[in-house]
């Protein structure tokens, strides 16, 4: 799922220099799918750090918690949303 959005995005802004960055708790050998020049892992980093760094990105793809989507509510980025219980706002991209 996140691998294919993150392949959409680099599409969608081919002629840009993006960096991903991923924030996740666990292992990290779990995360080595996501290993690439453009990405950067951010696992079981500080709380805050994380909150603030989902906040200010210009792309945010939340997952489907409470924790990512009350960083999008208050992002000034694009938001890309995979649905749960908590309702999108209008301007956030569907993914499915």
């Amino acid at each position: 799922y996140y691998i294919n959005i993150i392949s959409n995005i680099r599409e969608k802004y081919k002629n840009k220099k993006l960096l991903f960055h991923i924030y996740s708790q666990g292992n990290n050998d779990n995360f080595k799918m996501y290993e690439n020049d453009d990405i950067m892992l951010h696992i079981n980093e500080d709380t805050y750090n994380t909150f603030v760094g989902m906040v200010a990105a210009d792309i945010l793809v939340i997952s489907p918690g409470s924790f990512s989507y009350a960083a999008a509510l208050i992002s000034d980025g694009e938001i890309y949303y995979k649905p749960f219980w908590h309702i999108p706002r209008k301007s956030w991209i569907i993914c499915k």
